[in-house]
C-alpha cells in the first residue's frame, strides 16, 4: 500500500468521510503534504480546550490582562497556516465577535480561504471604540456585566470590553464576558470559508 493510500484511509477514519471527500472534490492533484496539513487542520479544529497540546503556543502580551496566542499546523511548509486566539483576563474569547477592544488591545476576526494564512482574532489597529458617547451605566447594569448599545457608555469602567458581531455590539465587563458569551449563545465564525471576514462590518 502506497504512503498516499495510507494517508487517504487514516484522513477517512480520523477526521469523517464527507470532509475528506469535499477535499477531494476541491483538490484532484492530492499530495502528502496536502493530506497532511488536511489531517493537522482537521485535528486543530477539535475543540479549544485542545489548544496547545499537539502545537506550541506563541503568546503575546497586547494590554493588562490581555493576551494574543498563536498556534500553526504545517508549520514550515506551503500549507502553513497561522490560528490566532485571544485570551482576556484568563477567558479564552469564542469565536462569535467580529472585533473586539480591551484597554490599549483590539482585534479582528479573520477566515482562511485556503490551508494557509491566517484565521481567528488577530491584533489590529483598525478596532477603536465608537466615538458615540451614551447615557452612563446605571447600578442594574454594571451588576448584571453588560449593556447592548451601538455606543459607549460615558461611565465605562476601564476593564470593560466593547465588542461586535454581526448583527450589533456591546460593552461587557472581563469579569463577566463568559456569562455574556453564554448567555447571547451567538453563532461562530467559522476560521475556515470562501470569504475574508466581515470587513464591512468594522466599517458600519
Amino acid at each position: 500500500m502506497t504512503i498516499v493510500k495510507t494517508k487517504i484511509l487514516a484522513a477517512l477514519f480520523s477526521t469523517g468521510l464527507i470532509a475528506f471527500l469535499a477535499l477531494v472534490v476541491m483538490d484532484t492533484h492530492l499530495t502528502d503534504a496536502k493530506i497532511e496539513a488536511f489531517l493537522e487542520n482537521q485535528q486543530h479544529n477539535q475543540t479549544l480546550s485542545e489548544l496547545g497540546k499537539y502545537q506550541k503556543e506563541e503568546r503575546r502580551r497586547l494590554c493588562k490582562g490581555m493576551y494574543h496566542i498563536v498556534t500553526y499546523t504545517a508549520k514550515g511548509t506551503r500549507s502553513e497556516a497561522r490560528h490566532g486566539y485571544v485570551e482576556i483576563e484568563g477567558y479564552m474569547v469564542p469565536d462569535i465577535f467580529v472585533c473586539l477592544s480591551y484597554r490599549d488591545g483590539a482585534v479582528v476576526s479573520l477566515t482562511r480561504s485556503n490551508l494557509w494564512g491566517d484565521d481567528g482574532y488577530w491584533p489590529s489597529l483598525e478596532v477603536v471604540l465608537p466615538e458615540k458617547r451614551g447615557a452612563p451605566l446605571t447600578v442594574k447594569e454594571k451588576i448584571k456585566g453588560w449593556r447592548i448599545s451601538q455606543d459607549v457608555p460615558s461611565n465605562l469602567p476601564g476593564d470593560w470590553v466593547f465588542v461586535k458581531w454581526k448583527n450589533g455590539s456591546a460593552c461587557v465587563s472581563a469579569k463577566k464576558l463568559k456569562n455574556f458569551a453564554e448567555t447571547m449563545d451567538l453563532p461562530t465564525i467559522t476560521r475556515e470559508g470562501t470569504e475574508r471576514p466581515l470587513r464591512k462590518l468594522l466599517r458600519d
